[in-house]
């Protein structure tokens, strides 16, 4: 299970343990029908901002607001971003209609579509990754070794991308080499320092870039 996935877990069963029977069986239906498109939509947009923890909240606010059959403010998209933006406005937005259509209601299910949304995109997002590029830890490993695997093996205008940066930090934690509190943010600190320190990775670099410009 990835970190992060788990609390959505809990916090997605206490709030199950609270419903009555009827809610329940809406609930279910609702969910089947998530588990059922959400993939689908994840594969196609492949939202990767939303693998930041910070953006959960704004996940969030988009839901409730629509869950009250609302439409967001334009100030509520410029505050986002471009990419943010579309993606709320040209993606989002158009699959809870297409939802509908099945049979879902969003209202009153926001964090059930919040929780779906955000476990299907951590797991393929992984998935994805680890097809690219395999395990980025093997037994024995020191962090150090782990980060210098990473930096030789990844190009580097993908060293600090959310997608890979999430996908080192799920690696190193399942090894248990950082706590699974260890934030992106703090990850990447670490890791621009490793960079920083070590020679061998900026000739590494250089000797890449030269390979990518050869006639």
């Amino acid at each position: 299970m990835l970190a992060g996935q788990k609390q959505r877990l809990q916090t997605f069963a206490e709030r199950r343990r609270r419903l009555n029977v009827h809610e329940r069986i809406r609930e279910n239906e609702n969910l089947a029908t998530l588990e059922r498109e959400m993939p689908r939509f994840i594969n196609m947009t492949m939202p990767i901002f939303l693998l930041r923890p910070e953006m959960e909240r704004q996940l969030h606010q988009f839901l409730q607001t629509v869950g009250q059959n609302r439409v967001p403010s334009k100030l509520f998209f410029k505050k986002n971003g471009r990419d943010h933006a579309l993606f709320y406005h040209k993606d989002l937005f158009v699959f809870i209609k297409y939802l509908r259509k099945q049979g879902f209601d969003l209202k009153g299910h926001e964090a059930l579509f919040a929780h779906v949304l955000l476990n299907h995109l951590a797991i393929i997002s992984f998935q994805h990754m680890q097809k690219r590029y395999g395990l980025l830890t093997l037994r024995g490993d020191s962090l150090i070794d782990v980060f210098d695997r990473y930096l030789h093996l990844v190009n580097e205008t993908n060293y600090y991308h959310i997608d890979h940066l999430e996908y080192l930090r799920q690696n190193l934690i399942s090894k248990r080499l950082v706590p699974v509190t260890t934030s992106q943010n703090k990850l990447k600190r670490q890791l621009k320092q490793y960079e920083k320190n070590h020679e061998d990775l900026q000739i590494h670099k250089f000797e890449k870039r030269m390979e990518n410009n050869v006639n």
